[in-house]
């Protein structure tokens, strides 16, 4: 339910992409699937970064959480495509701003991994990862 909400913000925001923006169809010869590829200006992923900063900032720390945990259970943000790599960098960096940590794992400036289960403690403002079996 709450990958449901967070897909319907996602589509409103990229509903915003101007008619201009070059898109291809590639068609997979092995799965008969189709893949689309929507490539944007530098300028509007900037605007499609403050939209996701916006949208993160806004989140209880209980929900950053569990949009977190969301995602790890998915692992990732299929409908995403490449800009689920933008929304987990901004992720990171909400992460970071609150609690001077991050479950995601940061390999270099473009590459992050998710981490493991994460639990949020109220009373100490903060979370603890956890290992599910």
């Amino acid at each position: 339910m709450l990958l449901k909400k967070i897909k319907l913000v996602f589509q409103k925001m990229l509903g915003l992409i101007p008619e201009n923006i070059n898109t291809e169809k590639n068609e997979s010869s092995d799965s008969g699937q189709s893949t689309s590829y929507i490539f944007i200006s530098k300028e509007r992923g900037l605007q499609i970064q403050e939209g996701f900063k916006k949208h993160i900032e806004n989140f209880s720390n209980e929900k950053l959480i569990a949009v977190y945990n969301e995602i790890f259970r998915m692992k990732g943000i299929p409908k995403l495509g490449n800009l689920q790599g933008l929304y987990i960098m901004i992720m990171h960096d909400e992460f970071i701003k609150r609690f001077k940590k991050s479950p995601f794992i940061k390999k270099d400036d473009l590459n992050y991994s998710l981490g493991k289960y994460i639990f949020y403690y109220e009373a100490i403002k903060n979370y603890i990862e956890i290992e599910l079996n």
